[in-house]
């Protein structure tokens, strides 16, 4: 059977220790286009990658371990490689760390500790953070509700491109006085402003 070239060069790199070989192999491992599908040398390859720091590895194992795809689920080794992630600054790790510590899976529950998380992420501009932060305020999950707040973090990630969350908003809008809607507009103007 003939290789691929490019995942000839691939396992080349990958066998050198490259990390980024190493993950972009995983990866066509798991996604079975060039290659024969093989979850298990995906978890290996992509492993080998978030070891040796490789940003995208690292988000890609923590999902695996979230998952329970390809490997036994286990959300203490998700909390960890989530860690290394966002602390190389990654918005969309922040996001699911504080949603893991508001849900407590791998680590106690610690609402005000994932909030704080899920607000870093969403006022460094992660999207998904930022109708999860909405979420949390309008539920007062980790803070006081605060519907104006809610009301501007789900305008902020509609203006980013996520068009789920305008049922959202209307939903709150409709529980919200007109004070409490130009509030909302208020914020929303400061938060462009800052991110």
């Amino acid at each position: 059977m003939d290789i691929d070239p490019y995942i000839r060069n691939l396992m080349e790199k990958a066998v050198k220790g490259d990390a980024v070989a190493q993950y972009k192999l995983g990866m066509e491992y798991e996604q079975g286009d060039k290659i024969k599908r093989d979850i298990v040398k995906t978890v290996k390859l992509v492993l080998l990658s978030a070891q040796q720091g490789y940003l995208k590895a690292q988000i890609h194992v923590a999902g695996l371990y979230e998952s329970g795809s390809g490997v036994k689920q286990d959300h203490k080794k998700a909390f960890f490689w989530y860690v290394k992630a966002a602390g190389q600054g990654s918005t969309f790790a922040q996001c699911k760390l504080g949603m893991i510590y508001i849900e407590g899976r791998g680590v106690e529950k610690d609402q005000m500790k994932g909030f704080e998380w899920v607000r870093a992420s969403a006022e460094s501009g992660d999207i998904l953070a930022q109708k999860e932060l909405g979420i949390l305020y309008a539920q007062g999950i980790g803070t006081a509700i605060d519907l104006s707040r809610a009301y501007a973090w789900f305008s902020m990630a509609y203006e980013k491109g996520d068009d789920s969350v305008l049922e959202i908003r209307g939903l709150y809008s409709s529980m919200m006085t007109q004070k409490q809607l130009e509030l909302a507009e208020s914020i929303k103007q400061e938060l462009s402003q800052q991110h």
